[in-house]
């Protein structure tokens, strides 16, 4: 949401056997000072103008997920923003870039009070 935090989760994994399958690899697998980053692509009101970009570590686990907070900015603009993730700390393995995409929003108003009947 525009202006606001939301969490921003990912897995790591390979594709599965069957359409659309996947197969996510256990968080702990990945050595504890090793955590996926996150290059967001943030859409602007003028497609003139690059886009805003954000850089997150995601640095909290917890099963399969790999997640931390992000700021939206305020002048982001609804739509989709580009989400690049890698792991490039990991030089033991090879781990692919992803990329992927996630909706921006504007911040949900407020429900406003009814109005008295007199």
């Amino acid at each position: 949401m525009r202006g606001g935090s939301s969490s921003l989760c990912a897995e790591l994994g390979t594709q599965g056997l069957g359409r659309g399958t996947f197969v996510a690899l256990s968080a702990d697998v990945v050595p504890q000072n090793v955590h996926p980053v996150a290059e967001i692509e943030f859409p602007t009101k003028d497609p003139k103008k690059p886009p805003l970009i954000s850089r997150l570590v995601l640095k909290q686990r917890r099963g399969t997920l790999f997640h931390d907070t992000v700021r939206v900015p305020e002048e982001a603009v609804p739509g989709k923003a580009k989400v690049n993730l890698s792991l490039p700390d990991w030089r033991e393995t090879q781990v692919a870039p992803a990329t992927g995409q996630v909706l921006v929003e504007n911040p949900a108003k407020p429900p406003s009070e009814p109005q008295k009947k007199e």
